[in-house]
């Protein structure tokens, strides 16, 4: 059976005086809306130190959240082939076991 898709809304947000509107779930659309009004802070941080426009302010702020996401991806990366390193000696104890349990299982009376 084919799951129903989760239940969207128009929902309408502004960032430096320009109206948007997307279609988005309840929780995206909170989502959303925190995140506009985070760019809305950001782009007003830089034209308050010096950016002369909301379209230089706001690419400034594009290239440090891009800058960032940047980051937190390689840190990610890092993180989950630190994980995948630490965890492959406990996969290959967890293997070892299950094939000394299939074959105890095998050796046991009524085994196949």
């Amino acid at each position: 059976m084919a799951e129903t898709p989760p239940k969207t809304n128009l929902i309408d947000f502004t960032i430096c005086g320009q109206k948007f509107r997307l279609r988005a779930t309840d929780d995206d659309a909170r989502r959303i809306r925190k995140v506009a009004s985070e760019i809305e802070r950001l782009v007003h941080e830089r034209r308050s130190g010096g950016a002369n426009s909301d379209f230089r302010a706001a690419l400034m702020v594009a290239y440090e959240l891009g800058f960032d996401y940047n980051r937190l991806a390689d840190e990610n990366r890092r993180f989950k082939q630190g994980a995948e390193k630490a965890l492959a000696p406990a996969q290959e104890i967890a293997e070892r076991l299950i094939g000394r349990i299939d074959n105890e299982l095998d050796a046991a009376p009524g085994g196949e």
